[in-house]
């Protein structure tokens, strides 16, 4: 039968919801069907026709059916239009609750919380540690939320927070929010994972996404531990008062860390599942105001050490000590000296500023199985903005003496212009206008972003290739036989993200990596990889240094209970171009550098079983070997720092019958580095390390209660000293409950020094933890 499609729209109570019994209240608007025939509308409720007691006028069809059983309930709503055709029917289901209805009904929720209390003792210093995590998850029928929190003992006022608090509410799979401590992820040229305290939102609606951060990267810091950590004497400028003849001290803050605050965007959309663009930038400054300078707060800075060199050659007497500054002025001021305390521009660390803005594009191909990424960055930073941003005219001759309105130009003695100049002022923004984008003055890098002589000739290049600039092209593909990433990457020199500031700068980078899977039923798989990276992005470099590195790993995989094998191979050449030896006055320095590292990993794991004892054998192989490929045209008594090394690791784990587990572990290691002999011959040292060690658990009362020790034996033998390192350790899990357990270990370590006929005790501890889950 053909029906007529129309647009019915359920009020209540909503497809797949959970009502209150009595609350069940059936409502259909058939507003938008205006040809619909109201006599024929026929309602029924899990097979009941309930259309007398219905309600059907006005657009609106209403029922009250009354307390229902608990459980799932269906209904069918049937009508026809006017002339007579049939209009698909309307079904839906909803469900009652079981008894009174709470909200606690339609959440899920669990979490854990643990902790460890440890004392370590080595020689006289004990240290004493503690620490609780918890975790919570809360899951709602459209939201849900992800807390934890970490508390110990090591977090002090004097470092960075250790404590972490984060929380995470997100509503499906469209919206996220974080908040406290967290981890964003935005660009690798931006920030990839450090920890923000603040503030993120992650909006993604399939077709568009929108992230943002905010908060700080670092917490002020007004001092460090110690003498010094928060003020310091300046020695070397203690002065005459030229009006009073008295002494000067002149004193400076130390051992301090700036609020760092961050902001990042980043905008992206996804057009008909195969074009992808995005927009991001990351602002991260300094607050110079966080580190402060208060008077009636001074003596908490700490004590600073004085000694007779601060007043050499002054009629002064102050006792050579540790002060604090209260007490450091009254000692001046009884002398007849003054102190001098600066309030800002401290030489322990200047505040900073970078503002980052990039963009990327990217394009799906292939049926998804072709993924193209280009992403391009430039970076801005000030790595001091202690008096903020400069005018236009101070811009004028930062570079030069003149002020003819263009930076850098250069003028002779006759006014003649010898050098163009870089950019004219009239070109640029008002850096005080833009104070609060980016801190623009003589300490920023770049301080002209654009090559402005090459920019006319190849304008492209130019911006692409910016000293402060980043880029990566990359390539990656997902097919059955082959998964492969072909990626193009370079850091400019003067590149910068506070938000990430272990990248490495003034690098380019190729790499190409291939792994192939599915072979012999997936049991094979071969990964080939090459990468080499230079430092050649500006054209000036001199003897730049490249690194060309070659990989192979192959895994044969057959399955479980069965031998697996690994191998894996990786080669390192490293050079710099350099061709000719460097002259040093009379004598010739070779600064070459033509290397090859190799370094070979063969691992066997082969499980066997004897007398009804499972044992599972792991071998492992491992040797590096550094060659100088220069080494034949080297003069005599050249030093090439290169170490060896080779190791060999056995395993064997054991499964008993009985509740015991064991793991026995053998391993040596030579260690080959190379130094000069009294005639300045290259000998090779080897330092050897042999290895013992057996580990086991014990199972009582149905793995209620387990039972661990360990023993190992440590020994280094070199050409100075041959010494032992002997490790016991002990302890018990006690499964209390199901969701709760408490544990104990201990640790004693002995150091056998028998160059010196010397034992002595090393380390001990005591670890106790628990963990309690709900």
């Amino acid at each position: 039968m053909d029906f007529e499609s129309k647009d019915f729209l359920v009020l209540s109570p909503e497809p797949g919801s959970i009502v209150i019994p009595g609350d069940e209240v059936i409502a259909v608007s058939f507003f938008n069907i205006p040809d619909i025939d109201t006599t024929s509308i026929r309602i029924t409720l899990d097979g009941v026709d309930l259309t007398p007691m219905a309600s059907i006028g006005g657009g609106i069809i209403s029922l009250l059916p009354g307390e229902l059983n608990s459980g799932p309930h269906s209904i069918i709503v049937e009508s026809r239009t006017k002339y007579n055709e049939q209009i698909r029917p309307l079904t839906w289901i909803f469900n009652t609750a079981a008894g009174e209805w709470s909200i606690m009904d339609e959440i899920s929720y669990n979490g854990k919380l643990d902790g460890r209390l440890s004392s370590q003792a080595s020689e006289a210093q004990v240290v004493n540690y503690s620490e609780v995590n918890g975790k919570f998850n809360a899951d709602f029928n459209w939201a849900g939320f992800k807390g934890s929190v970490r508390l110990n003992t090591r977090d002090n006022p004097h470092v960075q927070p250790l404590n972490r608090f984060s929380g995470n509410l997100f509503f499906g799979k469209y919206l996220n929010i974080y908040t406290g401590d967290y981890y964003p992820s935005i660009s690798p040229f931006l920030i990839d994972g450090r920890r923000v305290r603040g503030m993120g939102i992650d909006i993604d609606l399939k077709w568009v996404r929108f992230q943002s951060v905010g908060g700080e990267l670092n917490r002020p810091v007004q001092r460090k531990f110690g003498v010094d950590g928060g003020l310091v004497l300046m020695k070397n400028q203690t002065a005459i008062d030229s009006v009073t003849g008295n002494p000067v001290f002149y004193l400076e803050r130390s051992g301090y860390t700036f609020t760092r605050n961050i902001t990042a965007m980043r905008l992206s959309s996804e057009l008909f599942s195969r074009f992808k663009l995005g927009v991001h930038y990351l602002k991260a400054r300094d607050d110079v105001g966080s580190v402060n300078v208060d008077m009636e707060k001074m003596d908490a800075y700490g004590t600073f050490y004085v000694d007779s060199t601060a007043y050499a050659g002054y009629s002064i007497n102050i006792p050579t000590k540790n002060y604090t500054y209260k007490k450091f002025s009254e000692v001046v001021q009884e002398n007849g000296g003054l102190v001098n305390l600066s309030d800002s521009k401290w030489s322990y660390r200047n505040p900073e500023d970078n503002l980052v803005v990039g963009f990327d594009l990217g394009a799906i191909m292939d049926k998804r199985r072709l993924d193209f990424n280009f992403t391009w960055n430039l970076s801005l930073f000030n790595r001091d903005i202690w008096d903020g941003p400069m005018s236009l005219e101070e811009m004028d001759v930062a570079l030069d003496d003149s002020v003819d309105g263009i930076i850098g130009r250069q003028y002779d003695d006759n006014g003649i212009v010898i050098q163009g100049g870089l950019v004219e002022i009239a070109d640029l923004p008002d850096p005080l206008a833009l104070r609060d984008l980016f801190t623009i003055n003589i300490n920023m890098t770049p301080l002209v972003p654009i090559d402005a002589i090459n920019y006319d000739e190849h304008p492209i290049a130019t911006v692409v290739n910016m000293p402060s600039a980043a880029f990566n092209i990359k390539l990656a593909g997902n097919y059955p036989l082959s998964k492969f990433i072909l990626e193009y990457r370079q850091v400019g020199p003067e590149f910068v993200s506070l938000g990430n500031p272990f990248l490495a700068s003034n690098i380019r980078e190729f790499i190409l990596l291939n792994r192939i899977t599915h072979l012999f039923d997936s049991k094979l798989l071969i990964t080939t990889g090459f990468k080499h990276r230079d430092n050649k992005i500006l054209k000036y470099v001199a003897n730049p240094t490249n690194s060309n590195t070659i990989t192979l790993n192959l895994s044969f995989l057959p399955g479980a209970g069965t031998p697996s094998y690994v191998f894996n191979f990786q080669s390192i050449g490293k050079n710099n171009e350099k061709e000719e030896l460097d002259k040093v006055g009379e004598s010739d320095v070779d600064n070459r550098q033509d290397t090859r590292t190799t370094n070979m990993l063969l691992s066997i794991n082969y499980p066997l079983t004897y007398r009804s004892i499972k044992h599972n054998f792991v071998l492992n192989y491992n040797s590096m070997k550094n060659t100088d490929k220069l080494a034949n045209d080297r003069t005599e008594g050249y030093f090439f720092p290169g170490s060896d090394s080779k190791s060999v690791t056995l395993s064997l784990a054991s499964r008993f019958q009985s509740p015991l587990r064991t793991m026995l572990n053998v391993s040596f290691m030579d260690l080959l580095i190379p130094s000069l002999d009294s005639q300045g011959n290259v000998i090779k040292n080897t330092i050897t390390w042999k290895t013992l060690g057996v580990n086991g658990r014990y199972a009582l009362q149905e793995n209620k209660i387990n039972l661990t020790g360990g023993l190992s034996y440590v020994k280094n033998e070199s050409l100075a000293t041959v010494s032992s390192v002997i490790d016991l350790r002990g302890g018990a899990d006690y499964r209390m409950r199901q969701n709760l357990s408490l544990s104990c270990s201990g640790q004693l370590q002995i150091v056998v020094n028998e160059t010196a006929k010397e034992t002595k005790l090393n380390t001990s501890g005591i670890l106790m933890s628990f963990r309690y889950n709900f």
